[in-house]
């Protein structure tokens, strides 16, 4: 089947007034032009009377998968845009920085006095002292002895005796 962009390039169509409509609104027109794209075999497809709104509601995943394709091949070009575009507009982004911190103060600080707990040692710190809580010697020894558990674990489960299951996997 020929692509319509050929089919309009070498001249290969014809354009032929189906029927004459009476109609008191545009509405009526299209809806009309609509029921004869999907009886007849032509080269347009497009929806008649359907807004840029309906058209991406209903191509939702198809231009997700586009954009996150092309942001990943992009990936480089986007960063140097991205970096350059915020050295120009330095200002910019100072004022609306700190409209947004002026505005939402309550909100920043209490993400700030948010309790956490810790997977490592069981110890609670606020989200702000994170980094303070790992270099604490508690956490340092807690990941310490939960490491050598892991690897004590992985010495066990890769012996090879004959009994093994695994034994019989690298045969």
């Amino acid at each position: 089947m020929p692509l319509k962009i050929d089919i309009l390039k070498n001249d290969d169509y014809n354009i032929v007034l189906l029927e004459k409509v009476n109609c008191t609104s545009r509405d009526e027109l299209t809806a009309r032009e609509q029921y004869h794209i999907k009886n007849n075999k032509c080269v347009n497809k497009v929806i008649a009377g359907r807004s840029l709104e309906e058209w991406k509601e209903e191509n939702r995943q198809k231009l997700k998968d586009y954009q996150t394709n092309y942001r990943n091949e992009h990936k480089g070009a986007l960063i140097d845009y991205h970096k350059e575009y915020k050295s120009t507009h330095r200002q910019e982004y100072n004022k609306y920085n700190s409209k947004y911190r002026a505005i939402d103060r309550d909100i920043l600080n209490e993400k700030r006095r948010e309790q956490c707990h810790c997977q490592v040692c069981g110890g609670t710190y606020t989200r702000v002292n994170k980094s303070r809580h790992e270099k604490m010697k508690h956490h340092q020894e807690a990941l310490l002895s939960q490491n050598n558990i892991k690897t004590k674990m992985k010495t066990s489960i890769t012996k090879t005796t004959p009994q093994s299951k695994y034994y019989m996997n690298t045969l």
